[in-house]
């Protein structure tokens, strides 16, 4: 055989789909389906052969398992499956897979698309970046397989031999339903494939366009013999049937019953006295006998007549070992570096270019940032901290300073709502956002990472690092204006914290959205229903609504795994820790409760030396003259904490928040942001790997 030929064949290939306990009662008990079975045979003892140079139609009515057949000759369907798939080569070959609803990245051109293609694809072939150059100018025969790296040259060669060019300035999501069709193809032969396998490449496209499609495919395998095309197709015109090598025919019952040029399906038929009229299309009238409207008796007759026919043809054929071909399909050997470069750089255009999504992200965060800048204007310049002492108090200024004491108190414990709630939203903006966006690409994402283009890991790293800049911007015009508004200190070093944080939030909240967008990709209305209630628990459990003591022992784990815990905890510490109410402001509290208490106590001493005869002992009048001054001194001025001859915020106090706990928040959050984007990857990952 010829080191550039191969061939592909199945033996007794066979599928079931296994109903699991809970689904074989839902459907019984739950749906009230009679006849349920525990298992389903969809492919019963299936024999075939492919060849490179062949352009394959696969055949039959609707569930008789087409797409199966093409999923597992493929690879995407091991569980379920027996038999054999083989291969006959001297070389390890190139598959690539493209289903019947192909996906892509919207934003992007048709010629950045193919030049992305070519990019990521050529990383995983470094040794064979090999491909068939249509050059439009010469003779339409004259076609050259050239080495190269030039990325430039293959887009415009597939431009040109795919019918694109026209279009190639314009974006995906602008294409017709044939010009995606055509686009899909030319990706994938950015690499040049040796296997190409489609499903249902003319599904929704016109009469017109489907045989351009087609005729395109049948193209490919004249101008590169060592390419083999596999398509399924429901019901073609006769026109179109005539374009395929070889027709593989299924039937209702999971079996084949002709497999054979289509202008030899019309004898094949007569032998089993099934005459198909003059005039009708021969595709149209063998899906019907695959149907089962000529009987059941024909559909087993031409399934053994060609079960006998496989058998016969393996004894009389001898081109050497038959290997698996899941052995035999090329490892792609990935560059991780330069792959998430391109990824980065793909990413970032489709990022910037949604221009809808992208203005309308910022716009939220500015809006909501400006309304909470105005219900809490200047609320932020109360730092929870005692009046200025630095002038001195007089006992006839305990009323005035009680009244600020007031105010203080009142207008800090308000501004802890302004905290609370910009924890909420930049939560939910996080969450809601991913869970909507993120679903749209992981079919995009899927194929591509199962045809070799980069690894799983690859993208969401390039993904996360483009995402960055945009979730930095945001964060931070959000924390300027309800920054500034509030009247906060003007400190770079507090609101670079106050920032910092909100930023780890936004990080944190985005990875949950990811993490509910890949579990629920195929559900985006339960996405979005669900994803803000999931975010619930965090905000229930922050330990704003219910302080830590006073939830019960069995639930305070909930709050040590509130990320919004440790966001509001150290945003806290960030706006109302360090030197708030000022330096040196413990010495003036204590020189001035001293001072009172001197005061009260002299008054008081000299009220009750009058009154003495009512005291047993001076130990008696001094116990008394204590007791009042304490009862009389004001609470601002006895429930002071001081540290480092520094006083500190009342809120400080009250969170029992200290610089240890808050560079244990840091932590915390770091490995939180790290583990549950980690998370989201993983489940992408079993999203993207799963075996169906």
């Amino acid at each position: 055989m010829n080191e550039s030929h191969f061939r592909v064949t199945w033996e007794d290939l066979s599928y079931k789909v296994e109903l699991s306990a809970i689904n074989l009662l839902f459907q019984k008990h739950i749906l009230q389906k009679t006849n349920v079975k525990k298992s389903k045979t969809i492919l019963n003892g299936l024999n075939g052969e492919f060849k490179s140079g062949e352009l394959i139609a696969l055949m039959g009515p609707s569930g008789a398992g087409k797409s199966t057949l093409l999923e597992c000759l493929s690879g995407k369907r091991r569980n379920g499956r027996s038999g054999l798939i083989g291969f006959m080569g001297s070389k390890k070959v190139d598959v690539a897979f493209i289903p019947q609803q192909d996906h892509f990245f919207q934003m992007l051109t048709v010629r950045e698309a193919l030049s992305f293609a070519s990019k990521l694809k050529s990383l995983s072939n470094e040794d064979e970046m090999e491909i068939i150059v249509q050059e439009k100018n010469k003779n339409e025969d004259d076609a050259a397989s050239i080495l190269t790296s030039d990325h430039g040259n293959i887009v415009d060669s597939l431009l040109n031999q795919l019918s694109l060019k026209n279009c190639a300035e314009t974006r995906i999501s602008n294409l017709s339903g044939g010009q995606m069709k055509r686009l899909s193809i030319a990706q994938e032969l950015a690499s040049q494939p040796d296997i190409l396998i489609l499903d249902e490449p003319t599904s929704g496209l016109d009469s017109a366009s489907c045989y351009q499609t087609v005729e395109l495919l049948h193209t490919l395998t004249q101008q590169s013999s060592s390419i083999a095309i596999v398509v399924t197709i429901h019901q073609p015109s006769a026109k179109v049937f005539n374009l395929f090598h070889k027709i593989y025919v299924l039937s209702t019952i999971g079996k084949c019953i002709y497999d054979g040029p289509p202008m030899n399906v019309i004898d094949w038929l007569t032998q089993f006295n099934l005459i198909c009229p003059q005039f009708y299309n021969p595709a149209d009238y063998i899906i019907e006998v695959a149907s089962g409207d000529y009987g059941e008796e024909a559909i087993y007759s031409m399934a053994e007549a060609i079960d006998e026919s496989h058998k016969n043809g393996r004894r009389k054929t001898n081109e050497g070992e038959i290997l698996l071909l899941e052995s035999s399909i090329k490892a792609p050997k990935f560059n991780t570096i330069e792959s998430i470069v391109y990824l980065i750089h793909r990413s970032s255009i489709c990022i910037f270019r949604d221009f809808l999504t992208f203005c309308f992200r910022f716009c939220i965060y500015i809006v909501i940032g400006f309304f909470m800048g105005l219900l809490f204007y200047g609320l932020g310049k109360r730092g929870g901290c005692p009046p200025d002492l630095s002038n001195g108090m007089n006992p006839q200024d305990l009323e005035r300073f009680q009244s600020l004491v007031r105010v203080e108190k009142e207008d800090t414990i308000n501004y802890i709502g302004c905290i609370f709630f910009s924890a909420v939203f930049l939560q939910y903006a996080g969450i809601c956002f991913n869970v909507v966006t993120f679903p749209l690409t992981i079919n995009a994402i899927t194929k591509e990472v199962r045809n070799g283009w980069y690894q799983g890991s690859n993208y969401f790293l390039a993904l996360s690092i483009a995402d960055l800049p945009l979730t930095m911007i945001s964060s931070l015009l959000f924390a300027l204006v309800v920054y500034i508004m509030s009247e906060l200190p003007l400190e770079f070093d507090r609101f670079w914290h106050y920032f910092l944080i909100l930023f780890f939030l936004s990080f944190i909240s985005q990875s949950h959205g990811f993490f509910i967008g890949a579990l629920f990709d195929r559900n985006v209305t339960a996405a979005v229903f669900l994803a803000p209630c999931t975010g619930v628990p965090f905000i229930l459990f922050s330990g704003f609504l219910i302080k830590l003591e006073a939830v019960p022992t069995y639930l305070k784990i909930f709050n040590y795994l509130s990320y919004t815990q440790y966001i509001i905890e150290a945003l806290i510490f960030t706006l109302y820790g360090g030197l708030r109410c000022g330096e040196g402001t413990g010495y003036l509290v204590e020189v001035t409760t001293s001072k009172i208490g001197v005061y009260l106590s002299s008054m008081f001493r000299i009220a009750m030396e009058a009154t003495s005869d009512d005291y047993e002992t001076d130990f008696e009048m001094v116990n008394v003259t204590k007791s009042i001054v304490n009862s009389i001194t004001p609470e601002f001025l006895k429930n002071v904490k001081i540290k480092n001859g520094n006083v500190e915020s009342a809120m400080i106090t009250s969170f029992n928040l200290s610089e240890a706990s808050y560079a244990d928040f840091m932590i915390i959050l770091t490995v939180y942001a790290l583990i549950t984007r980690f998370i989201a990857y993983k489940l992408l990952s079993l999203k993207i790997y799963a075996d169906k």
